[in-house]
């Protein structure tokens, strides 16, 4: 099972991510290949995807995806921002903006920042781990019916429900309810 999440950041340019489970990446040899090696097996797996334009590297690299959470955003005048402050996987996406010309002082404004900002970070950021175990099995989920594993994606982190799918993409959830009657409340 190979996924890759990909979002542009430039007119000709996408940052182009490759997941992969545990067992694929032994039965690939990704521990044992070298970087270039690496590139053309992925330009290979999404070959249709990518037309025939080739992947870039920027020193890439396999590693584990962390997941880091800090319970204070700030001490004294270093401020965490970013992945520097927690993580978030790839599949949910959050960025950290916040004007700090609202306050005089600085210590006020860091305050009012980690009051505010802490609680809707703090969904997002579990929502993005219960993504990420959902892509860690996802390699499972392959054999489902495909009305099935398109519901269990949308609905993954929990931000969706079904009366959310329902209004989303009706055609998804009536199938999904004819698959599965007995879970519509």
């Amino acid at each position: 099972m190979f996924c890759a999440h990909h979002y542009r950041y430039a007119s000709d340019r996408s940052t182009f991510l490759v997941e992969v489970d545990e067992a694929t990446y032994q039965r690939a040899g990704f521990d044992t290949m070298s970087e270039a090696d690496s590139l053309r097996l992925c330009e290979a797996v999404f070959a249709p995807d990518l037309q025939g334009h080739p992947l870039l590297s920027n020193r890439s690299t396999w590693r584990r995806f962390p997941v880091i959470w800090n319970e204070r955003f700030f001490d004294g005048r270093t401020v965490l921002l970013g992945d520097a402050l927690r993580t978030v996987h790839f599949s949910i996406g959050s960025g950290t903006r916040r004007a700090l010309r609202e306050h005089a002082h600085l210590d006020d404004a860091l305050a009012q920042f980690q009051r505010e900002r802490r609680p809707p970070m703090k969904k997002i950021w579990d929502a993005a781990n219960v993504s990420l175990r959902w892509y860690e099995g996802m390699g499972a989920m392959m054999a489902l019916d495909p009305h099935e594993f398109a519901y269990r994606y949308m609905t993954r982190s929990g931000r969706v429900d079904h009366a959310e799918m329902r209004r989303r993409d009706p055609a998804l959830a009536q199938a999904y309810e004819r698959l599965h009657p007995e879970r519509i409340g």
